[in-house]
């Protein structure tokens, strides 16, 4: 396993980023843990779904712009989430919203595929009663991974960018 690895990340010319990797995994399981351990395990689902929209859009660059692509993408999955959650027991009209919010996230690159999946994810869950509060769970889980992600810009940030 250790030498699939290797292989791995010298297939990818040595630029792993193995804090992307924990931080996004962490985003991920700490509202999982929580929740469950709570007795609250729809809500930690529900901001984990958030945090996994989030760390799905892999920023790059130096962390200006990182920081502010993460923070399109907390934007986009809450209005998601609101979208999506008001569509959640409407199949007919999940069906009919979907694919124009899908089309609007490939015309607008800072929008991407993260307002479809946002948006589909949240309308086919059952209805958990208050739309903005599952808006807001899910921004929870989205501000929640970004802070993961962007941790290292303090100690970072002074650093002149590797030449490619």
């Amino acid at each position: 396993m250790l030498q699939r690895a290797r292989e791995a990340y010298a297939a990818i010319g040595g630029r792993a980023t193995p804090f992307y990797g924990i931080a996004a995994a962490l985003a991920l399981a700490l509202p999982l843990v929580v929740g469950a351990l709570t007795g609250h395990a729809a809500q930690g689902a529900m901001i984990a779904l958030g945090a996994y929209l989030v760390a799905l859009r892999a920023p790059e660059g130096p962390y200006g712009a990182r920081a502010r692509n993460l923070a399109s993408a907390v934007l986009v999955v809450a209005v998601g989430a609101t979208i999506g959650g008001n569509l959640s027991g409407h199949t007919w009209l999940a069906v009919a919203v979907v694919p124009p919010v899908v089309a609007l996230g490939s015309v607008f690159p800072w929008i991407g595929p993260t307002a479809g999946l946002a948006v589909l994810l949240t309308a086919v869950r059952p209805s958990t009663g208050d739309v903005l509060y599952g808006g807001f769970l899910e921004l929870l889980g989205g501000l929640l991974a970004s802070a993961l992600l962007l941790a290292p810009w303090p100690a970072r940030r002074l650093r002149p960018c590797a030449a490619r």
